[in-house]
């Protein structure tokens, strides 16, 4: 035991090394570089606590290849059109997400340019379709609030009331960021809670919308109001909307995802924007922004090994120990020993092996690093002192684990959208002279089931169109929807959001702590995960959330900030 406890002081006092085992600069996962910003900007100006921070490329073989696929920015309609240009995913509000709208603003990127999200041609129509040529509903953007009113009025307005009421709540939830406490970020739990929305994630959208008589089957009252077409704002656009932003429609997503979801995709396009090049271009920002706070905290690098990079690696397999984590390639070969590791990958589908060593005999068999937490062996350890850690042993919830919503994007050019496919009995010719075709087609659940998985598809111009959907799409599919003289310029897969199956339980960002049973005696071997955010919600706004929390209780952990507990909380929703 005196050995071990020689071990854990050496670690306490060396200068931390760091290791992010993520997606590299190029990645669309803002994780990775967002949370390396943030430990930067945490990190004291004397940098004589920090060695080293290296960020492992783990998706560098992608990069290399490069897509087989036609490159999209080269493409004309790439410079005019916002779906090109970032795309569903990468559309970010500067109301809604101020951290990634001031990560843009701090960019030293001459190139990092924006583009106001709105569609090029506001005459086009937006349709919600339930397949089959049947349309549920077919209006314009300028006229979708009024749309919206009187198709679905009591029920649009009760999910707009809901939505305006978690809007005030999300700014509360960037305030607790800003507080001077560990305690108040150690889990998406924490958060939600402290900003009164924790119970929307314990709950699943459809509960909520029942509770507040949000029904999927129309009141009887409603179902014969003369002169006036009446529709489920539920099984219509609400489904429409969460598909579009997960994936996932009203029963698979939890109310905390569901309302965030509704209130994206109505907020005022005076204050949507998608960034030119896609979301990876925000990613090398705020490396470039990692960098330079270094090179500025840090000036003299001459004396002292400091180091701060990208390393084209991937690592397979984590192994703890008493003096914290050595990383291996697939080769078995050590990528180094670290302090703290941060895993900005989905734990799903990592490929990580994590495993400790025995703090009795190090020589033993390898076990599974416990990720649902350690038992505390002291009693006088109280139930909070571990920057986030729950001392008491704890189950990694399923949603940690399960696979995410993978969807697949088909862009396609020479295309000319079948009316008589989609809109049976309409042609240019029959419409009035101002009617365009429809310049986005959203699904709804019925939708997507009768159009092979489609939920999206997206008219970039004139012969030009983008498909989002569950699965590749044949060449004869694209035939039926686009016209014979079709072709596919690219087709891309990503995963958009963890299954949530209409839960939001989530992980603390701590999953594994190395000093675990050491009394304070070490500060070494701590496993973050910020992507534990996204168990609850999924956008680029809450994987900067996590970043930023996970980078604090780092900060915190090693004393780069002073830290106080608070009984911060706010009013339950």
């Amino acid at each position: 035991m005196l050995q071990l406890l020689v071990l854990a002081l050496l670690a306490q006092c060396q200068a931390q090394r760091i290791a992010i085992l993520g997606g590299g600069r190029s990645a669309e996962d803002i994780t990775s570089t967002f949370v390396a910003k943030y430990l930067m900007d945490f990190l004291p100006s004397n940098c004589s606590s920090f060695q080293s921070l290296l960020l492992f490329d783990q998706n560098f073989h992608d990069n290399e290849n490069g897509s087989k696929n036609r490159n999209m920015k080269s493409h004309p309609a790439y410079r005019d059109s916002f779906l090109f240009a970032g795309g569903d995913s990468a559309i970010f509000s500067s109301k809604l997400d101020p951290l990634v709208t001031e990560m843009i603003r701090n960019s030293n990127l001459n190139n990092l340019t924006t583009i106001k999200a709105t569609l090029d041609d506001t005459n086009a129509s937006i349709v919600f379709h339930d397949g089959n040529g049947a349309v549920a509903l077919e209006t314009t953007m300028p006229n979708l609030l009024s749309a919206f009113y009187w198709r679905y009025n009591v029920d649009y307005y009760v999910v707009s009331r809901l939505a305006s009421k978690v809007k005030g709540k999300l700014e509360e939830a960037h305030r607790i960021l800003e507080q001077e406490s560990w305690e108040l970020v150690q889990s998406p739990a924490h958060i939600w809670n402290h900003a009164g929305m924790g119970g929307l994630t314990r709950m699943s959208f459809d509960l909520i919308l029942e509770k507040y008589r949000v029904t999927e089957v129309l009141p009887l009252w409603r179902q014969y109001l003369p002169w006036i077409s009446q529709g489920s704002f539920r099984r219509e656009a609400l489904s429409s909307i969460l598909l579009r932003q997960y994936h996932q429609d009203v029963s698979q997503v939890n109310g905390l995802a569901g309302l965030i979801g509704f209130l994206s995709a109505m907020e005022d396009d005076n204050h949507k924007y998608v960034v030119k090049g896609g979301i990876e271009e925000v990613t090398r920002s705020a490396w470039e922004q990692t960098l330079q706070s270094y090179q500025t905290k840090c000036p003299d690098r001459s004396s002292v090994a400091h180091s701060v990079s990208l390393q084209p690696l991937q690592v397979v397999t984590v192994v703890g120990s008493v003096s914290g984590f050595e990383l291996y390639n697939a080769d078995g070969r050590s990528m180094g020993e670290f302090d703290q590791v941060i895993l900005t990958q989905p734990l799903s589908s990592c490929g990580i092996d994590f495993l400790i060593k025995s703090h009795v005999d190090e020589t033993a068999v390898l076990q599974p690093m416990p990720l649902g937490g350690l038992i505390e062996n002291s009693e006088d350890v109280a139930l909070l002192d571990h920057d986030g850690h729950d001392p008491l042993p704890r189950r990694l919830p399923g949603v940690a684990t399960r696979p995410y919503t993978r969807i697949v994007t088909t862009v396609v050019e020479d295309a000319t959208l079948q009316l008589d496919y989609w809109l049976p009995g309409k042609s240019i010719n029959s419409a009035s002279p101002d009617w365009t075709p429809p310049q986005q087609i959203f699904m709804t659940s019925s939708g997507r089931t009768n159009e092979f998985n489609v939920t999206n598809i997206a008219r970039i111009n004139q012969n030009v169109y983008k498909i989002t959907s569950s699965q590749p799409l044949s060449i004869e599919i694209l035939r039926r929807f686009f016209g014979y003289t079709v072709k596919v310029l690219e087709e891309t897969s990503s995963d958009i959001a963890p299954d949530y199956q209409g839960d939001g339980i989530a992980t603390p960002f701590l999953l594994y702590d190395g000093s675990t049973g050491f009394q304070g005696h070490t500060k070494a071997g701590a496993l973050y995960y910020p992507r534990a955010m996204e168990l609850t919600v999924s956008n680029i706004e809450m994987k900067a959330i996590g970043a930023k929390a996970v980078a604090k209780l780092i900060a915190n952990r090693l004393v780069w900030i002073e830290t106080t507990k608070s009984s911060y909380g706010g009013d339950e929703l």
